[in-house]
């Protein structure tokens, strides 16, 4: 089969153009990575050893992170070592649950655990909220089954002193 030069020249225009577009997008994506990692150095430089520390995260550590907890918040590092609180979801608090028993399953802490709500990681707490979503991330019957979706309300008060 013979090509038409002029077609195979415009595809490999075409072929440019999307490559540029590509390296385009991957461009901003690294500019907005280096600006967040510079927002970071300064926030890790204003830390001050008072400062109560809160990570708010989608995902939540599960129990295979426990020895990768302990030995960053007993670091040197101000950043790590003075988190108080880490806040999460994801987990839906067991997406299915038993009335009067429980989650059925919850990845990361496997099959019947019990409720995972607020749980003590050693220097900071993590609390886990159920959260509003109905797993619809999922694919597999996104729907919670006597569940229902929560709203976490945590009150901070003068009572809480960090030494």
């Amino acid at each position: 089969m013979i090509h038409d030069p002029a077609d195979i020249r415009s595809q490999y225009i075409q072929e440019i153009a999307r490559l540029n577009d590509d390296l385009s997008h991957t461009a901003q994506r690294l500019q907005r990575q280096v600006e967040a990692l510079t927002q970071e150095e300064s926030a890790r430089a204003a830390i001050q050893p008072n400062d109560l520390h809160i990570i708010l995260a989608h995902r939540p550590f599960d129990q295979a992170a426990l020895p990768f907890l302990q030995e960053i918040t007993s670091s040197g590092d101000p950043f790590y070592r003075s988190i108080y609180l880490f806040l999460a979801g994801h987990l839906a608090g067991g997406q299915w649950r038993l009335p009067s028993f429980g989650p059925i399953f919850i990845p990361g802490y496997g099959f019947f655990p019990s409720d995972i709500d607020t749980i003590n990681l050693g220097s900071f707490t993590q609390s886990i909220s159920r959260g509003l979503g109905n797993g619809s991330e999922t694919g597999f019957l996104p729907i919670r089954l006597f569940n229902p979706p929560e709203i976490t309300l945590i009150t901070f008060t003068s009572d809480w002193i960090i030494d």
